[in-house]
C-alpha cells in the first residue's frame, strides 16, 4: 500500500517525549498503578461514600434501611466503575495496539508519532463535549422518567431528585466518555490501516484490529449485564428497552468495523499479489525465462498458498465467542425482565 503524504509541519518530534494523557481518570489510573479490578473497586467505593455523605448532609433521603435503594446505588456504582476503568485500560490498550502494528506501517516515524499523540491526547474540547452530553442526557432522563428519579418531584429542592440527578449525570457522563474513547480508537486504527502493508504469509499480525473490537464489545456487554440488574428491584426506566436495542447495535458495530478494516487490508494485498503471480505464471507458460530461476510448478504452488490465505482475521471460535458475548448481554436483559414479571405475579 502507498503511504499518505507526510505532514509538512509536525508538532511531534521523532525523538520527542512520550505523550501524557490529558484525561484525569487515565492519569489517576497510570499514577496509582493499581490493577484494573482494584481501581474499579476504588471508584465504586468513592461513589458509595458520596451517597452516604449526601444522606448525612440532607437527612431526608432515608436510604439506609431500604434494600431497594441499596441495590439501586450499588448497580449505579458498578456501572460507573466499569466504564471509567474501561476508559483508562482502553487508553493503554490503544497505544499498545498501535505500537504492535508499527512494523507493518509504511509511514515515517514522525507520522506515526503524530498518530500516537492524537490517540493519547485527544483535544480537550472533546472531553468537554462528552461532559456536556452526559449532563444533557442525564438531566433530561431524570426529568422525564419518574422511575429514574424514584418518584420524587422534579425539583432541585427535593434531595431525592437532586441525588437522582447527580447520579444519572455521572453515569451518562461515563457512557459518553466511553463512546468518545472508542471513537478515538477506531479513528486511530482507521488512519493506520491506510499505511499497513500486510504479510500474507502471516496475516495474524493484524490481530490488534480484531482485539480492539472484541474489547469494546466486551465492555458494552458487561454494561448491559449490569444495567439489566435494575429490573430485579423494579428500577428499570421506561427507556430501557430502547437502550437494549442501542447497546446491541453498538456491540455489533464495534465488533464488525475493525474486522471489516482488516478484511479490506488483506483482500487488497491478496489481490495485488495474485495479479503479480498470475503474470509470472503466464510468462512461465509461454516459456519466458523467469527471474530467480523459479519454475512453473513453483509459481503454481505459490499461487495456491496465496489463494488459501484467510481474508477475515477471525475464526469460527472467535465468532462463537462474539455470539456468546451478545447472547450474554441480551439474555441478562430478558432474564431481568422475566424475574421482574415473575416477582410481580408472585406478589400479586
Amino acid at each position: 500500500m502507498v503511504s499518505t503524504p507526510r505532514s509538512e509541519s509536525s508538532s511531534v518530534p521523532d525523538d520527542g517525549p512520550q505523550p501524557r494523557p490529558n484525561d484525569w481518570v487515565t492519569r489517576a489510573f497510570l499514577a496509582l498503578a493499581l490493577p484494573p479490578l482494584v481501581f474499579g473497586l476504588g471508584i465504586a467505593l468513592l461513589y458509595m461514600a458520596a451517597f452516604f455523605a449526601f444522606n448525612n448532609l440532607t437527612g431526608t433521603m432515608q436510604g439506609f434501611g431500604d434494600l431497594s435503594r441499596w441495590w439501586l446505588e450499588l448497580v449505579n456504582a458498578s456501572i460507573a466503575a466499569l466504564l471509567l476503568t474501561a476508559n483508562a485500560v482502553g487508553h493503554r490498550a490503544i497505544l499498545a495496539d498501535l505500537h504492535q502494528l508499527r512494523p507493518l506501517a509504511r509511514c515515517s516515524d514522525t507520522e506515526f508519532a503524530e498518530l500516537v499523540w492524537a490517540a493519547a491526547t485527544p483535544p480537550r474540547s472533546s472531553w468537554i463535549s462528552a461532559a456536556a452530553a452526559g449532563l444533557a442526557f442525564g438531566t433530561l432522563l431524570v426529568i422525564f422518567d419518574p422511575v429514574v428519579r424514584s418518584g420524587a418531584e422534579a425539583s432541585v429542592r427535593d434531595p431525592v431528585f437532586l441525588w437522582a440527578w447527580l447520579r444519572n449525570v455521572l453515569v451518562s457522563w461515563a457512557v459518553s466518555r466511553t463512546i468518545w474513547v472508542e471513537f478515538v480508537s477506531l479513528r486511530g486504527h482507521s488512519r493506520l490501516s491506510a499505511w499497513l502493508e500486510v504479510d500474507l504469509l502471516d496475516p495474524g499480525r493484524l490481530a490488534p484490529f480484531a482485539r480492539n473490537g472484541q474489547r469494546s464489545a466486551l465492555v458494552w456487554v458487561l454494561f448491559s449485564v449490569l444495567f439489566s440488574l435494575f429490573w430485579l428491584e423494579d428500577r428499570a426506566g421506561t427507556l430501557n428497552p430502547l437502550l437494549m436495542v442501542y447497546i446491541a447495535g453498538v456491540v455489533t458495530y464495534d465488533f464488525w468495523l475493525p474486522l471489516r478494516q482488516t478484511n479490506r487490508i488483506v483482500v487488497s494485498a491478496k489481490r495485488a499479489e495474485l495479479e503479480r503471480v498470475n503474470a509470472e505464471l503466464r510468462r512461465a507458460i509461454q516459456g519466458e525465462p523467469a527471474p530467480g530461476g523459479h519454475t512453473l510448478s513453483d509459481w503454481a504452488a505459490y499461487h495456491t498458498v496465496i489463494s488459501s490465505v484467510r481474508e477475515w482475521p477471525i475464526s469460527a471460535p472467535g465468532l462463537l465467542r462474539f455470539a456468546l458475548y451478545v447472547g450474554l448481554g441480551v439474555g441478562s436483559w430478558l432474564g431481568g425482565a422475566l424475574v421482574e414479571r415473575l416477582l410481580g405475579v408472585a406478589l400479586d
